[in-house]
């Protein structure tokens, strides 16, 4: 057993696409690119529960804040959209069992909870409001993959898929490559 904790953070440049319906100027959608600050913090508590001497249970807690910038974007047909900034927090409840199948191979599966407390989309239009996706509920995630650890020390790759259902929807893939000294 191997209690341990965390905290990521990150500030970037999020390039955001959107697409509007624009009805009144005879086309049926309009898209624009919006580039916004972008920033988190995840803080999290990991319980890691060794099963075996090639499986591990990861048992893990996270809260995670993000924010991101609002911006004003003209659209290809003239009209001017301002986005409100956006603020999000989540809680994140979950587990994942690692199960090495050879010394240079190790399974994953996950699957955790998410919670979003709050969090609205929020844009106007000629100074009238649009309706604003609402963050707030829970989802599900399930996600595995496979890290392989060559016999060269030091190198290894990440490969993995994640699902989502549930206030957010959809499917995710990751390939990560690293080095440690």
């Amino acid at each position: 057993m191997l209690p341990y904790k965390r905290k990521w953070d990150d500030a970037t440049d999020a390039g955001v696409m959107f697409a509007l319906d624009v009805i009144e100027h005879g086309k049926n959608e309009d898209a624009a690119l919006m580039l916004a600050q972008y920033c988190y913090e995840r803080l999290g508590a990991d319980y890691v529960l060794n099963l075996t001497a090639q499986s591990k249970l990861d048992l893990h807690a996270q809260y995670l804040w993000s924010h991101q910038d609002g911006d004003t974007v003209k659209l290809t047909t003239g009209e001017t959209v301002k986005f409100k900034d956006v603020d999000s927090q989540r809680t994140r409840l979950g587990t994942k069992l690692h199960h090495a199948l050879n010394q240079q191979t190790t399974a994953w599966f996950g699957a955790a909870w998410e919670h979003e407390y709050d969090g609205k989309a929020k844009a106007s239009i000629y100074g009238y409001k649009l309706d604003a996706p609402k963050l707030k509920g829970d989802t599900a995630l399930l996600e595995l993959g496979l890290t392989l650890t060559p016999a060269t020390k030091g190198w290894s790759l990440d490969v993995g898929v994640q699902g989502y259902t549930g206030k957010r929807e959809g499917v995710t893939g990751n390939v990560k490559a690293g080095y440690r000294f």
